[in-house]
């Protein structure tokens, strides 16, 4: 476990805690409400079980977060015309660096599929 907790950079004593109810800053002082599945110290960590995809939102929505152009290059973001698709890792990315959190994500694939 010591080489885990090293490989993640986090104090050896830190708690998990999952479900952690997250805000994202929007450009207009207001906040956006996220989920993220678990913190770790000063970590976030999103995992995806069961869900094929991290979703996708209007431009318009995606936009109007405050640091939005500040953390992300949006040309090279994954996109259509009209939406960025993994919007859940774009929200949970801008809810770690309001909160000065590093963030991961991991897509596992269940045996069972």
């Amino acid at each position: 476990m010591g080489a885990f907790i090293r490989m993640l950079d986090v104090e050896p004593r830190e708690i998990p805690q999952f479900g952690l109810k997250a805000r994202v800053p929007l450009a207009n002082g207001k906040f956006d409400r996220t989920e993220i599945d678990m913190r770790l110290g000063d970590l976030m960590i999103e995992a995806k079980l069961t869900e094929s995809d991290f979703q996708r939102a209007p431009k318009t929505v995606v936009r109007a977060y405050r640091d939005f152009s500040e953390v992300f290059d949006a040309e090279e973001l994954p996109q259509t015309e009209r939406d960025y698709r993994s919007y859940q890792l774009i929200r949970n990315v801008l809810s770690a660096h309001a909160s000065g959190c590093a963030f991961c994500h991991r897509k596992c694939h269940p045996p069972w599929r």
